[in-house]
């Protein structure tokens, strides 16, 4: 017979789905499993793991991969993504309104992965949509440079690309580093691209032949990017 000890927290339960740390405002920002946003307190830099407070009690998002603040006209804006679409708040979740340019996800389609520059200037969104002219599911990019109010369509992997029509977007991948500026890179099974403006560039292809399921990260090192792939199983 065990005995337990409650640690915590205390007013939140659920699993957490995305989380940012707003050090400049000494903040701490989630989104859990039900949907809600909650924001915490940093003291000296570290999470005290109390006073959470819920900003949209009566507005859930759900289905979320990514939660980010950053300055916007003389406020603080949280972005959430989810795969359904893109929120937006400038006074801290007392209006909530959806980015415009995404609505069809209503009807089709999700968002696989969402990268952000560090001021929020630059949102890129790899999507998996239903083309109704080809009548077949497509991958594709879209890009915000108004902080978040609107997205636009730049680029579709299809043939005109030189990719495979078929291929759905979890053989895809996008990443660029948040805190310095650098390339954004695209992953397509072992193929390595640039996206340049709204073009891509071909850089190299990684030993083997796999598909499948594929993953892309990396960061900063003294002089360039490095990069992480996982491609059907192998991680390069």
């Amino acid at each position: 017979e065990g005995e337990w000890f409650e640690k915590g927290s205390n007013n939140l339960a659920g699993r957490i789905r995305t989380a940012d740390i707003d050090f400049e405002n000494n903040m701490i920002y989630c989104v859990s499993s039900g949907g809600n946003i909650w924001r915490g307190p940093l003291v000296d830099n570290q999470f005290v793991g109390e006073n959470w407070e819920s900003l949209n009690d009566y507005y859930q998002i759900k289905s979320t991969t990514m939660i980010r603040s950053f300055d916007y006209n003389s406020s603080r804006r949280i972005i959430v993504v989810a795969n359904h679409g893109v929120f937006i708040t400038d006074n801290d979740g007392l209006l909530i309104e959806q980015s415009i340019g995404l609505d069809f996800l209503d009807d089709w389609g999700h968002i696989k992965r969402s990268i952000m520059s560090n001021t929020g200037d630059l949102i890129l969104l790899l999507v998996n949509e239903w083309d109704y002219e080809d009548w077949r599911a497509e991958a594709t990019i879209y890009r915000s440079l108004d902080y978040g109010n609107s997205f636009q369509k730049i680029l579709s992997f299809d043939d005109n690309q030189g990719f495979n029509q078929v291929e759905q977007v979890n053989h895809f991948d996008i990443w660029m580093s948040r805190y310095f500026e650098g390339d954004i890179f695209i992953i397509n099974d072992t193929d390595l691209y640039k996206l340049i403006g709204n073009n891509i560039e071909f850089i190299s292809s990684m030993p083997g032949s796999q598909n499948g399921d594929v993953a892309l990260t990396g960061g900063m090192g003294l002089n360039d990017e490095f990069l992480y792939s996982y491609v059907g199983g192998r991680i390069f």
